[in-house]
Parts: structure tokens; C-alpha cells; sequence
């Protein structure tokens, strides 16, 4: 599997892992993209349309994680966001589970 580094708001290099990609038929000329990341041992899907179909047709002749990292390096951008805004609530609610049990 192959980690990718996000930079937070706060300055910080985090890690994802991407564990698995896919790509649907979306309409004419687009594709749906799911990708599943998965940050300190918590997993989440996030998705994005995308109408680059020669980047998608490229993707989809790859195999296994070649093709999870093409799929993610379409969509990243446009959840590259939403991915740094997941991270830091993981890390709230792991700083939040620690306090209580200090």
C-alpha cells in the first residue's frame, strides 16, 4: 500500500494510506471516483467527478495499487480538503479519548 503526505492547517505532515479506488460511469464524459484513505487506523471514502477521461482511460488499463494511486492523483485536488479536514477530527477525537482516560 502507498502513503501519500497531506500538510495540515497547522503546518503538520500527516500520512494516508490509500486502500482502495474505483471508477463509475458518471454521465457522458465523466467518471465518479471513490477512494478510500485510511489515517491512523481509521478508514474513510471520499469521492469527486471528474470528466479528464484520458487520465481515467490511462488508470483503468493499470492493476491494483498503480491504479488506487492514479485514481487518487485525478481526484486529489479536489479532495485534498476534505481529507485534511477529516484528519484533524480523527486526531481531535483521539486527543479528546485520551484525555478522558488521563
Amino acid at each position: 500500500m502507498t502513503t501519500f503526505e497531506v500538510l495540515t492547517p497547522f503546518n503538520e505532515i500527516k500520512e494516508i494510506t490509500i486502500i482502495y479506488a474505483d471508477s463509475l460511469f458518471s454521465g457522458y464524459g465523466h467518471r465518479k471516483i471513490t477512494v478510500e484513505v485510511e489515517y491512523n487506523n481509521n478508514f474513510k471514502k471520499f469521492s469527486s467527478v471528474t470528466n479528464c477521461m484520458p487520465l481515467c482511460d490511462e488508470a483503468s488499463d493499470l492493476e491494483g495499487q498503480e491504479k488506487y494511486e492514479a485514481l487518487y492523483d485525478i481526484i486529489a485536488s479536489n479532495i485534498e480538503e476534505r481529507i485534511i479536514n477529516w484528519i484533524i477530527d480523527v486526531d481531535d477525537e483521539e486527543y479528546e479519548s485520551e484525555q478522558e482516560n488521563n
